[in-house]
């Protein structure tokens, strides 16, 4: 004979249950509500609880999930009845820690089935020996209590999970992750020494990150520890790549004699394959369970934000590498089309007639727009993968910005387009690449003469602002929709305008001035009414010397 609990808020339903169980010989103990029910099973350690899921006080799940939680009733079978049969509701049975799964209706077969069989394989631990494993009871005060311990500790894991998972999807780059993760890791645990082990294709990586002043013999000590601890075998000591976030927090002086480190370590996934993590203190009275046990949270959360992390380089690597070669690949034989039909059209090959003259000029003109296109393409593949080195030197902007006028100043004359040069005639040299300067400017300048109608006007201009100089490029032209504004310096994007513009672009032009302004330590912004004309402005940070 086995002591089960029923608990329904429904007083026919359980009587009906109870019943049923009594006529198998059980002893069947009755509660109706949530709440009622911790009580009675910590009083009464029965064998086994029935428990209907939509009830007062505490619903099946949070009983469940209570009880499952206590070590002096963690092995307790539990059945959740219910009228609920839909995927969602199993699943968070399973969640709660539930047993089994059973559907309410007149046939009892089924309740009587999945009792038998959870009698029969899960027995529970001798009453002493479930109340030494638990605190004593005391009735409905202490179900609230822990069910507030519950939630606390829920919330607690949610928010180190969010955070984490937050730091690893805004940065998107491994070695700023792991500088925001010890910023949020430092919030949780005290330490003077912090190991993270992570092994991946590429071998495996100490990660180490030091709070205040901390003798490097410490740190030795503690590389040593994180060998006996499993995180680093004997076999990778010379192979593993070593990274001090904060190496000016290292002291070359002496510790004290006598004193140890100690530490609390957590292997990832239960398994020493990927590493671990692993902090060290002077202070022993530090590290409790409650300490172990956010270390695990964060081990547990940390591993799949730092597998993501690797992936997601590894791809981007994998598609800039490739791009850049299609990118390659195309430019060459395009390059020789090109200059063959450069030949042709200077009759090189032979004369032309007109109408072959016209088709030559086409085909000239759909490979410059081609070519345009590849470079964009490759200029945004090098910025992106940071490949692009700047080669700084002094730059006379004055110089620069005139040049790109006079470039421009035959396609403005063609539509009647009035150029004008607003540069302050005192402003002062910048820093910076006058290659990519001037791809910036020629792009701003391009766009200006496209959008401008016929006698309208772009007025380029530069004047020193504080500690930079700003740079504009405005123009009379068509202008930029107001919800669009924002959106002008992403990827692939055309405005309204540019798409019923007969001079089509990439949509990458923008973007790409503005990864090479951000390059220089600037900054690059747009301010535009329709009908009106657009202004975009860019600074420049000037030298300190200025």
């Amino acid at each position: 004979m086995a002591k089960i609990v029923v608990v329904d808020d429904s007083p026919t339903q359980r009587t009906n249950i109870a019943l049923t169980l009594g006529r198998k010989g059980h002893q069947v103990i009755q509660g109706s509500n949530g709440l009622e029910a911790i009580t009675i099973v910590q009083k009464e350690n029965p064998d086994l609880l029935v428990s209907d899921i939509m009830m007062p006080e505490l619903n099946g799940y949070q009983v469940c999930r209570l009880l499952k939680n206590d070590p002096a009733t963690e092995d307790l079978p539990i059945i959740l009845l219910t009228t609920l049969d839909h995927q969602e509701h199993r699943f968070w049975g399973r969640e709660a820690g539930a047993d089994s799964y059973v559907l309410k209706s007149a046939d009892s077969a089924p309740l009587e089935k999945e009792v038998a069989r959870l009698l029969r394989e899960k027995k529970r631990l001798p009453e002493e020996q479930r109340q030494r494993k638990g605190s004593p009871p005391s009735g409905r005060q202490r179900a609230q209590t822990r069910l507030t311990d519950l939630l606390d500790r829920l919330l607690f894991e949610a928010t180190v999970a969010n955070r984490i998972r937050e730091i690893g999807r805004v940065s998107g780059n491994f070695d700023l992750s792991l500088r925001n993760f010890f910023e949020f890791f430092q919030e949780l645990i005290d330490y003077q020494i912090a190991l993270l082990c992570q092994r991946s294709s590429a071998g495996p990586l100490l990660v180490i990150h030091l709070r205040g002043t901390v003798p490097a013999a410490f740190v030795e000590s503690a590389k040593q520890t994180a060998r006996k601890e499993g995180l680093l075998t004997p076999k990778e000591k010379e192979t593993v790549q070593q990274k001090i976030l904060n190496p000016d927090c290292l002291s070359k002086e002496n510790p004290a004699e006598n004193v140890t480190l100690a530490v609390l370590s957590v292997p990832f996934s239960a398994s020493l394959q990927e590493g671990g993590l692993a902090v060290f203190s002077t202070n022993p009275a530090l590290y409790t369970e409650e300490t172990s046990n956010t270390l695990k949270i964060a081990a547990q959360e940390l591993e799949p934000a730092l597998k993501f992390i690797l992936q997601s380089e590894a791809m981007e690597k994998l598609k800039e590498d490739f791009g850049a070669m299609i990118v390659h690949d195309l430019r060459s034989p395009l390059n020789t089309m090109m200059s063959s039909v450069s030949m042709m059209g200077e009759g090189l090959v032979g004369a032309f007639n007109e109408e072959q003259k016209k088709w030559l000029a086409r085909i000239q003109e759909s490979g410059q727009k081609m070519m345009s296109l590849i470079n964009d393409f490759l200029d945004l593949s090098k910025l992106e993968a940071g490949k692009i080195e700047l080669v700084k030197e002094e730059v006379d902007l004055k110089q620069l910005i005139q040049n790109s006028l006079d470039t421009y100043a035959v396609l403005a004359q063609d539509k009647k387009i009035s150029l004008a040069n607003r540069v302050d005639s005192k402003l002062p040299a910048v820093i910076a690449d006058p290659r990519r300067l001037d791809q910036v400017l020629t792009n701003l300048l391009s766009n200006s003469v496209k959008f401008t109608g016929e006698k309208g006007t772009i007025e380029v201009g530069a004047s020193r602002d504080g500690q930079e100089t700003r740079v504009w490029v405005k123009d009379s032209g068509v202008g930029i929709q107001p919800q669009e504004i924002g959106l002008v310096f992403e990827r692939y994007r055309q405005t309204t305008s540019g798409k019923t513009s007969k001079h089509k672009g990439t949509g990458l032009g923008l973007m790409i001035c503005k990864m090479i302004v951000e390059a220089h330590g600037g900054k690059i912004w747009v301010e535009s009414e329709i009908n009106k004309g657009t202004t975009f402005f860019f600074s420049l940070p000037l030298p300190t010397a200025a």
